[in-house]
């Protein structure tokens, strides 16, 4: 029959030993620290993107900030400046318009003081127009 042995062979064992960490050391060297460097790089690379697209957003958002407040003040600026005209302008409608009003009371003043003087210089005709009338109505009369 067969028996068990279960005491390891120490040449067996010390093959194997080297054998695991040759290998250990060759998968370690080759593949893992590689590979553990590529991740290491990749992720500093990712999260300092993504820290400078942090700043980057919220350096937009201070600059949007800044572009509105000057949009604020121009619009603001600008109201002023609209105002300030439309004032200007009222005024100097209301200086036209008074301009003109007096200027047409003048005018018409004039017209009517030379309306007033025709008047009495053909008032002052009627009674000799009345005598010719009648001495032409008087000779008609007569013929």
């Amino acid at each position: 029959m067969a028996t068990l042995n279960l005491i390891p062979n120490p040449v067996v064992l010390g093959a194997q030993i080297g054998v695991f960490l040759v290998n250990y050391v060759a998968v370690k060297k080759l593949f893992v620290e590689p590979y553990l460097a590529i991740r290491a790089r990749r992720t500093a690379v990712t999260l300092g993107s993504q820290e400078e697209a942090t700043k980057a957003l919220a350096q937009s958002d201070q600059i949007t900030k800044a572009i509105d407040l000057k949009f604020q003040e121009c619009a603001a600026e600008a109201k002023g400046v609209r105002e300030s005209l439309r004032e200007r302008a009222h005024s100097q409608r209301d200086t036209l318009l008074s301009s003109a009003e007096s200027a047409a009371k003048h005018e018409i003043a004039s017209v009517e003081q030379k309306i007033r003087e025709e008047l009495a210089a053909e008032r002052a005709r009627i009674p000799d127009v009345m005598k010719s009338l009648s001495d032409e109505l008087y000779k008609l009369a007569l013929n």
